[in-house]
Parts: C-alpha cells; sequence; structure tokens
C-alpha cells in the first residue's frame, strides 16, 4: 500500500516536486495504511460473535465469540473460500460497526405510555 503511494506521488510529479510532495503525502499514505490495518484487526469480532450465536443460544457472549473465531479459522484452510472470506468478513464487519454507531447517533424519542392514574380532570358522567 505505501509503495503504490510512494510511486505514485513520484512518477505523477517533476524530479523537483517528489521529495516535497512526498513529505506531504507521507502521513496520509500512513494514516490510510493503519486504518486498513485496524479495520483488518476489529472486523472479525461482530461478524466472529453472530456466528458463533447461530449454534447456540444459550451461550454467553464470550463463548459466541470463541465458537465464531474457530469456524472462521477452519473456513480460512479451504484453499478457495478462505481468502474469500477475509473480504467478506471485512465488509461485514465493517456494516457492523457502521449500524452500531448509527444506532448509537440516532436520536431517542421518548414515549409516553398511557396509564391508569387519576388525571386531575373531574368528569360528570
Amino acid at each position: 500500500m505505501i509503495s503504490v503511494g510512494l510511486a505514485l506521488v513520484v512518477s505523477l510529479s517533476p524530479r523537483e516536486a517528489g521529495i516535497p510532495l512526498l513529505a506531504a503525502f507521507l502521513p496520509v499514505i500512513l494514516g490510510i495504511a493503519s486504518l486498513v490495518g485496524l479495520a483488518a484487526l476489529t472486523t472479525p469480532v461482530p461478524v466472529a460473535t453472530v456466528i458463533g450465536r447461530r449454534f447456540g443460544r444459550e451461550r454467553s457472549v464470550y463463548a459466541a465469540f470463541m465458537s465464531g473465531v474457530a469456524v472462521l479459522v477452519l473456513v480460512r484452510f479451504v484453499p478457495w473460500l478462505g481468502g474469500a472470506s477475509i473480504l467478506i468478513v471485512v465488509v461485514l464487519g465493517l456494516g457492523a460497526w457502521v449500524l452500531s454507531g448509527a444506532s448509537e447517533l440516532a436520536p431517542q424519542v421518548a414515549t409516553i405510555e398511557p396509564s391508569d392514574r387519576d388525571t386531575g380532570l373531574e368528569t360528570d358522567a
């Protein structure tokens, strides 16, 4: 990832501008590379938990996570499916993190339940 960014910066600019452009864009390139690495490390968590919950509803979250990780590791050993499973897990995991963040940011609407208590209004019935 970093070598592709370095090649683009150097090849699309004159030789004299390569070093200043590299100095300007190197933090951006490293930031994007770290975000991709962070996504690769954190996205299997919700996916493994959901997979583990499919096997047993009575398990704790930790047991569901560990059994889901075991299933993902076993799927990685399948030759053609293993490589595609990484991409699928990252996409599903990013979607799960985005949805969980969106539900946290959604405005909370208060609901008032009707009650049987006295409202203080007198009726002549």
